[in-house]
């Protein structure tokens, strides 16, 4: 009989990020100890996780050792948590729990009548959940090594005994924690602290867990006007949907370069210099996916939504209209003004709150403003899974230094992620710069390996048609001015062969004239001949009659001799 594996009971964060994290949330009926430096967020996870349970309709208790219950409720009102509210239901109690300085001064403080207190309060709510918040400042009071792991180890057997599913939130400074052997004593350890390479950001990450497996590595959060928020990229088997049929870019020639435009829930990348057309591409994208009745969410870090609209009418691109259907919505923030994790709570937050079916960012190559670039890589790549996951089409531009670095991409090394990527660029011939466009890579599509010329005007943008001349593409002027001389060559040419074919006509003219009157010099020949070949045989008949005539008469006379003395007496 083989042995039978158990689950280990969880209970939900009420953070969907850390739940992915801890595969389910903390362990059930056992002590977490959340520790990290100041302002990491360690209070806001334990009343988060108490809030998600008190709306769930379980009852909840937060005690807390440094912070007054006052300033807790007025703190979590800005996120629009009414505390009070579920404190009065019954579902939340937050207690003081501080201990009185007299006893303090007194050295009478005992732990076991901190624990009645929890036990008085837990009783009262019927609560399974307690989070205690600063437990540091609790061991401080005891200053005496041996007690305070003595009292913390009965603090930590009393809370498993009572099947009390606990919370412990402690100080870290620098790179220790002030009470490693907190670590020992609990059955699971996340870490919180700033992120070096964030603005604003911080760092998540799960120390042990005793009985479970969970997502190593650290990962990014942010404290938002929600709480808690942290987005991490878990799913290691990159179980993403199938791309879908092609999606109309609203250009058509673009479209058939692409192979039929770009996939459904794929992603793409527009790479330039400045003035190229990225954002008029993207735009021009957007206008075509609204009037298709599909909704598209548009985050710039360029322009202000105003000044961006404003700038897309010169391109005969009129965007208001389909803002205004609430098909298009455009979220302009500069990067700068918060850190990645600020941004992609954003980010996410709009994509559920609006479901578009597309995605466009404009443009990836200024998120490395919001920190630093491994910082943007990681918020494109959280951002570029949340949509695959979902079917959501991403649409990215992204600006390169110069005319002659197009290929880059901008030092954000991501391409591989990428299903489709064009790349727009300048071309300066004869005295004049022209914009192309390649497409280096369209997954699933046979694409077009040209160059193209296209120009952007108020009526849009049109593509020119594809010109190579012996030295490579030829555009703008340079183009223009080959057609020209191509167009009066083929016309000499057409007239010298139209000259030659008179030419021809007149030669064949002549010798057929000439061809005529020496057949009919030939026919009077041969009549001639004939006339006299005639005569000939005419006289030679003739000859022959007189002949068989003269030998007729001489056969005569030899037959009667008196003929002959007749003809001698007529003498």
């Amino acid at each position: 009989m083989g042995f039978a594996r158990t689950e280990l009971p969880k209970i939900s964060t009420g953070i969907d990020g850390l739940d992915a994290i801890l595969g389910g949330g903390i362990p059930e009926g056992r002590t977490t100890l959340v520790h990290g430096g100041t302002g990491s967020g360690k209070t806001m996870v334990g009343l988060q996780w108490l809030h998600s349970g008190a709306l769930a309709g379980e009852a909840g208790l937060f005690l807390s050792l440094e912070e007054s219950a006052e300033s807790l409720r007025r703190n979590t009102a800005a996120l629009g948590w009414d505390l009070e509210r579920e404190e009065r239901e019954g579902r939340l109690a937050l207690v003081d729990a501080k201990p009185e300085p007299s006893a303090i001064a007194a050295g009478d403080f005992s732990l076991t009548g901190f624990l009645a207190l929890i036990e008085g309060q837990a009783r009262r709510l019927g609560a399974r959940r307690v989070v205690i918040d600063a437990i540091d400042m609790l061991l401080y009071l005891f200053n005496d090594p041996v007690r305070e792991r003595n009292e913390m180890l009965q603090l930590h057997e009393w809370l498993t005994e009572q099947r009390f599913t606990a919370v412990l939130t402690a100080k870290r400074i620098g790179e220790t924690l002030q009470y490693p052997y907190l670590e020992f004593l609990t059955d699971c350890v996340i870490q919180l602290e700033a992120s070096p390479e964030s603005r604003g950001g911080r760092e998540l990450q799960v120390i042990k867990y005793r009985g479970s497996g969970f997502s190593a590595g650290t990962h990014r959060y942010t404290i938002s006007d929600e709480g808690v928020a942290l987005y991490p990229l878990v799913n290691t088997e990159l179980g993403y949907r199938t791309v879908g049929s092609p999606v109309a870019t609203g250009l058509p020639d673009l479209d058939q370069i692409l192979g039929g435009g770009v996939r459904q829930g794929s992603c793409a990348l527009i790479s330039g210099a400045s003035g190229t057309g990225k954002s008029t591409f993207a735009s021009t994208y957007a206008q075509s996916a609204c009037e298709r009745g599909e909704g598209v969410l548009y985050l710039n870090f360029e322009e202000s939504a105003n000044n961006f609209i404003a700038l897309m009418r010169s391109t005969g691109l009129y965007l208001q209209p389909v803002v205004d259907t609430g098909l298009l919505r455009i979220f302009a923030q500069a990067p700068e003004a918060a850190g990645t994790e600020e941004h992609l709570h954003r980010a996410i937050k709009l994509l559920k709150s609006f479901e578009p079916r597309h995605l466009i960012i404009d443009a990836i190559s200024a998120c490395k403003r919001m920190g630093s670039e491994s910082a943007a890589f990681s918020y494109l790549l959280r951002l570029l899974t949340y949509c695959r996951e979902r079917g959501i089409t991403a649409l990215l531009t992204n600006q390169v230094a110069g005319i002659h670095e197009t290929h880059e991409m901008g030092g954000i090394g991501f391409s591989s992620l990428i299903d489709t990527i064009v790349y727009l660029d300048y071309v300066h011939i004869g005295g004049e710069v022209n914009r192309t466009l390649l497409v280096a890579k369209s997954r699933g599509s046979p694409h077009s390996n040209q160059y193209r010329e296209f120009v952007i005007s108020d009526r849009g943008i049109r593509f020119m048609p594809v010109y190579t001349g012996r030295g490579g593409m030829l555009t703008g002027v340079a183009r223009q001015e080959q057609e020209l001389r191509e167009q009066f060559d083929q016309r000499k040419r057409d007239h010298e062969i139209e000259a030659k074919r008179r030419e021809v006509r007149h030669r064949r003219a002549i010798f057929d004239a000439e061809k005529t009157a020496t057949e009919l010099q030939i026919d009077k020949a041969d009549m001639e001949l004939q006339a006299l070949e005639s005569d000939q045989q005419i006289a030679r008949e003739a000859e022959r009659k007189r002949q068989a005539m003269r030998l007729s008469e001489g056969e005569k006379r030899a037959d009667d001799p008196s003929q002959d003395s007749k003809d001698g007496a007529t003498d």
